[in-house]
This record gives structure tokens, sequence and C-alpha cells, in this order.
């Protein structure tokens, strides 16, 4: 399974199509395009993104670009971290996390 990225959300604003969701029951749901704004940055994601039930975490593929700055890019989806006081930080399990410094 390739590696993912993870974000927390707490301060969210999202706007998405509500036409072409797709429920995964208890894992949440899949929505092929949203844009998402958070404490962190933005997110804006054409090619599908999870978001958990309760509206708490959204996961996306794996980075293309490095993760030290502030854009970061994957497979139809971009990041722009804008508050300092976050960074994407690889886990153990080789995923990725966004995540306070």
């Amino acid at each position: 399974m390739d590696p993912i990225l993870k974000s927390i959300l707490k301060k969210w604003i999202i706007s998405f199509d509500a036409s072409n969701i797709v429920s995964l029951d208890e894992y949440g749901t899949v929505y092929p395009s949203i844009r998402v704004t958070d404490n962190w940055g933005v997110l804006t994601a054409k090619k599908g993104t999870l978001m958990s039930t309760h509206w708490k975490r959204i996961t996306i593929t794996s980075p293309y670009s490095s993760i030290g700055g502030k854009l970061i890019n994957g497979d139809g989806w971009a990041l722009e971290i804008t508050n300092d006081s976050f960074a994407i930080k690889k886990g153990k399990d080789e995923n990725y996390f966004l995540e306070r410094r």
C-alpha cells in the first residue's frame, strides 16, 4: 500500500460538489473534488480525499514534492501551508502527518 498524508481538522471551512461523494460507511466519505481551509493552510484536491466520519481528519495520497516547503503537491492535489506552526512529518509507518511543530 502506498503512503498517505493525514491531517487533523480543527477550524475548517470546506467546499465540495455534493453530487459526486461516496460513503465508505465507518471509514468516512470520499470527496472527488474538495477545497479545505484550516489553521494550517489550504488543501485543494481534484482526484479524491477521504474525510473521516466525524469530519476531524482528512486523508490524501502521498506527496510528490519535497516535504520541507510551504507548497506540497500530490496526485491531483496541492497543499499550501500558510501557518509556520505546522509541518509535515513522516511517521514510523511510512505515512505522513500534517501537524504542529
